[in-house]
């Protein structure tokens, strides 16, 4: 009886065993946005994976994704979702994609720390919303409200029953990172809203401040609050340390990057800042390209970077642009890029919600009325959310804005959006009357060069 029971015990084992062996490399996403008109799902985690999934007509998704265990985001329109994903999982949601924020439920697997994880998303976006009344209180008042909103996410925290314990322990910390953020927040924005120019925060504040530790990889790797200050705490000290060695700005913060002790989080930094000033600068992408290429030392980040800058050396002057097609026109029907061949065209790609869009507008109506007998059309495309198509025709009349007036057809996901690799707004682009790139990234309406320019060209 003996040798039956530890035979079947050891039966027991090797099943076990294939069963674990067997689990699937893979999860499955699915589920489905009420009020929407279809799109993307745009998929990304810290260590740099990105996968992009189609949203039917209906709003319904789904898809398989070969992934590692981890924290990962999904964007839908403006809405970030937060997710944890484990191998095998079928993950399910559903939301309105009119307020994604408040309307996320999670069901199936891993549904505990992702209705955690929409819990916390919630939070943050109610306190973007008010963090101009945020910042006007007493700092008594300020920190008494971040000392409720800590012990709310822990006390979420602390129903989610499924997960490890090592992940709560890293939430714990990402928690604190998101507190101590918020404190820099109420430094910094408190004096401009008060108008209190001389603004010391007190002992007792600066005591619960704690300088950021910037060599933890496992919170780079899982925190997006944590990578983000990571991120801006180079940047600002970058500044002093151009003036320092009398090096251009964005040399500094690749040097700072690598000086961080844990290299592997220096290469992600690195290839952080990379993407972000080769998409935006107008000048000395080379340059700076072989500066990168000499610092890094990982293959895998080198590549990435590699396949941005041949991406990027297709919007060179001279190239053939990247086409629009069909774009909705403010004043009916659609236009198409091909629409404007035999002249010359001045793109400005903006947003209702984009600040510094708007503050160009007044320069470009002026641009636009002094040249509006010339070989040249003015073309404004908006990369406003489908959500918000209505504030773009309300301003569009509101501020009397001329030229052509278009919709881009996915917001930041169209293709001539993504081929100009446009990272931020507003960007402008000049091309020639047979459709050729002059300047993908061309001055502002506000900047005198552009009348420069379009005197070099004998516009």
């Amino acid at each position: 009886m003996k040798k039956l029971i530890l035979i079947c015990m050891s039966a027991g084992i090797i099943l076990s065993c294939q069963i674990a062996k067997e689990q699937p490399e893979y999860i499955i996403v699915n589920g489905h946005f009420s009020n929407s008109d279809g799109g993307t799902l745009k998929f990304s985690n810290l260590s740099g994976f990105k996968k992009t999934i189609n949203v039917t007509d209906d709003g319904t998704f789904v898809d398989t994704l070969f992934v590692e265990e981890g924290s990962y985001m999904a964007i839908m329109d403006k809405y970030a979702m937060p997710m944890y994903f484990t191998k095998g999982a079928n993950i399910e949601l559903s939301a309105d994609a009119n307020d994604v924020t408040n309307t996320l439920i999670f069901k199936g697997d891993n549904a505990r720390i992702n209705n955690y994880y929409a819990f916390k998303a919630k939070i943050n976006a109610e306190l973007m919303k008010s963090m101009q009344e945020n910042c006007k209180l007493e700092e008594d008042e300020y920190l008494k409200l971040m000392d409720k909103i800590k012990t709310d996410f822990e006390n979420e925290l602390g129903k989610v029953v499924t997960i490890s314990e090592g992940i709560k322990t890293k939430e714990k910390r990402s928690i604190e990172y998101f507190i101590q953020d918020q404190l820099n927040n109420y430094v910094n924005y408190h004096p401009y809203f008060t108008k209190k120019e001389n603004f010391e925060p007190s002992k007792e504040f600066k005591d619960r401040q704690k300088e950021l530790d910037l060599t933890q990889l496992e919170d780079y790797l899982y925190s997006p609050t944590y990578n983000q200050m990571v991120f801006i705490s180079v940047m600002r000290n970058a500044s002093a340390r151009a003036t320092q060695d009398s090096i251009p700005r964005y040399e500094a913060e690749l040097l700072l990057a690598l000086e961080i002790a844990n290299d592997t989080m220096s290469e992600f930094l690195m290839s952080q800042f990379a993407e972000m000033r080769l998409a935006l600068m107008k000048e000395g992408k080379r340059g700076y390209y072989d500066k990168y290429l000499a610092l890094s030392k990982f293959p895998e980040q080198q590549q990435k970077i590699k396949d941005l800058y041949a991406s990027i050396q297709k919007l060179e002057p001279g190239n053939v642009s990247p086409k629009f097609v069909n774009y909705e026109n403010y004043a009916g029907g659609t236009t198409s890029l091909d629409d404007f061949n035999g002249k010359y065209v001045y793109i400005d790609v903006w947003a209702t919600w984009c600040g510094p869009c708007k503050a160009e507008i007044p320069f470009l109506k002026e641009i636009e009325a002094k040249y509006h007998d010339k070989n040249i059309e003015f073309v404004s495309v908006s990369v406003d959310y489908p959500a918000d198509h209505q504030k773009w025709k309300d301003m569009i009349a509101e501020k009397e804005m001329g030229g052509v007036q278009l919709f881009a057809d996915a917001a930041f996901n169209s293709e001539f959006i993504k081929d100009y690799e446009i990272r931020g707004i507003p960007q402008f682009i000049l091309l020639d009357p047979k459709g050729n790139i002059i300047k993908s990234q061309a001055p502002r309406p506000s900047e005198e060069e552009l009348i420069t320019l379009f005197e070099s060209l004998n516009i």
